[in-house]
């Protein structure tokens, strides 16, 4: 394993991004060398680009449904992991549906659900087998 996790961060406003990473670097210094790529949606070139400099993507900013679906191509074109925070299931059944096959074919995993929006389903799934089990012996 590598001891070194190596990062960029990439988005369609390269100075939103100089901001944030200046933000970031005020509180971790080491994240003032941190690189940015520029990519839109609209541009699937510019979307293989970056994924092709990584292993693994990490999709943070929707909506998905809107802008991810060149994100997880681009992926599965460049060979490169895919992961993101999305919560909405019926773009992720439509993404399934149209790319698991060649994702599968080229080994690319494909990552849904990861965070924020897919957490409250989570929690609430937790709560109710507690429940079930606590309350209903279950």
């Amino acid at each position: 394993m590598q001891d070194k996790v190596t990062w960029a961060m990439a988005g369609r406003n390269k100075e939103k991004l100089e901001k944030i990473r200046d933000d970031l670097a005020r509180e971790y210094p080491a994240a003032k060398n941190t690189p940015i790529l520029t990519g839109d949606a609209e541009d699937q070139d510019s979307l293989v680009a970056i994924a092709s400099q990584t292993k693994v993507l990490l999709a943070t900013s929707g909506p998905f449904a809107k802008l991810g679906t060149p994100v997880v191509e681009a992926c599965i074109s460049a060979g490169t992991h895919y992961c993101d925070v999305t919560g909405e299931v019926p773009w992720v059944m439509r993404m399934i549906k149209a790319h698991h096959a060649e994702a599968a074919r080229k080994g690319v995993k494909i990552v849904n659900f990861c965070g924020f929006d897919s957490i409250p389903s989570e929690l609430g799934t937790t709560f109710l087998v507690n429940h079930m089990q606590e309350k209903l012996n279950r």
